[in-house]
């Protein structure tokens, strides 16, 4: 018999996106699925959409607590023996969860599945197309991942319960570089396989957990992760991953500042990147770049930079 997979499904304000992810995971080829909608006190039409179908989702209503509160909610009522998250703007392509699952077989020792994905913009206009090593050993993945988000964004993980078990749910302090959080964890003891194929859309939209008008919000989250990781899992990594670390979640937090052009937040990231580590900002070409940029007393970004920066998926994921 086919393994069950639950499917968790947090939103929020969201209800016009929502019925296209709905459909999505209730279309998947995978014959057991069971789709669990974490209704996180939305105020729109949002039970309205999810009464058009039925019972053939579970639908849990709870008070606002934000995306990592949501998730955990999820996780307790899902009876899979893998579970999957997709956010409430975000799509699935039918092959999903059968081409993951099919990198679980054999496999014990992995214990998440990603998968390349498609950018989107709020219309459903592709923009980009994320692709990742289909298998990569855990301790390049996780030097790789120390440097950014390099697995994927909640969307297109599926996960094995098990590994839930042992790691701990999302981390409901945080509220941005949850995923991320999650990751290191995972990676700290499981191996990543990715499909190797486009499986899931996501959709950048302004309020993006990833739009630099969220900037201050995410560094102030990206810190704590840092600190949580290298003060436990992390601390074998030493010294000098641990500065460069640091030196580039303010590399590209000045990044971020630059595009909205938020020049005093730019400069205070450049500082504390050389703070951590003054070589790393010197040693790239966009790390010059970003220090020119935001020392420059006339600096400001034109049009086309801004479209740029609005367009780029930076290191910190999808």
């Amino acid at each position: 018999m086919p393994d069950l997979v639950s499917v968790v499904i947090p939103t929020y304000n969201y209800a016009r996106f929502l019925g296209e992810a709905v459909e999505s995971a209730l279309g998947q080829t995978h014959p057991s699925v069971e789709v669990i909608v974490v209704d996180d006190g939305s105020t729109d039409e949002t039970q309205d959409v999810l009464r058009r179908f039925g019972k053939a989702i579970i639908n849990v209503r709870k008070v606002n607590q934000g995306l990592s509160a949501a998730r955990n909610t999820g996780i307790v009522h899902a009876r899979g023996a893998f579970i999957a998250f997709l956010d409430s703007d975000d799509i699935w392509l039918p092959e999903k969860l059968t081409r993951q699952l099919a990198l679980f077989d054999g496999a014990p020792t992995v214990g998440l599945v990603g998968s390349n994905g498609f950018l989107i913009r709020q219309n459903g206009e592709i923009l980009d197309t994320v692709r990742y090593e289909a298998v990569i050993s855990r301790p390049k993945l996780l030097r790789k991942l120390l440097m950014g988000n390099c697995i994927s964004g909640g969307s297109a993980a599926c996960i094995r319960r098990e590994c839930l078990g042992k790691v701990g749910g999302f981390d409901e302090s945080l509220r941005s570089a949850e995923d991320w959080d999650m990751w290191l964890r995972i990676v700290s003891h499981y191996d990543v396989r990715f499909a190797s194929e486009p499986l899931v859309k996501i959709r950048m939209t302004e309020n993006s957990m990833s739009s630099a008008a969220n900037n201050d919000k995410m560094i102030s989250s990206e810190m704590v992760v840092l600190d949580k990781f290298f003060a436990e899992a992390g601390r074998a990594c030493g010294t000098y991953a641990r500065r460069k670390a640091y030196a580039h979640r303010y590399l590209l937090a000045a990044r971020a500042s630059m595009g909205a052009n938020d020049l005093a937040s730019a400069r205070q990231h450049v500082l504390n990147c050389l703070k951590w580590n003054p070589c790393y900002l010197v040693s790239t070409v966009s790390g010059v770049w970003t220090l020119y940029k935001a020392l420059s007393p006339t600096s400001k970004q034109s049009p086309h930079e801004q479209r740029a920066h609005e367009d780029r998926r930076d290191s910190r994921g999808f």
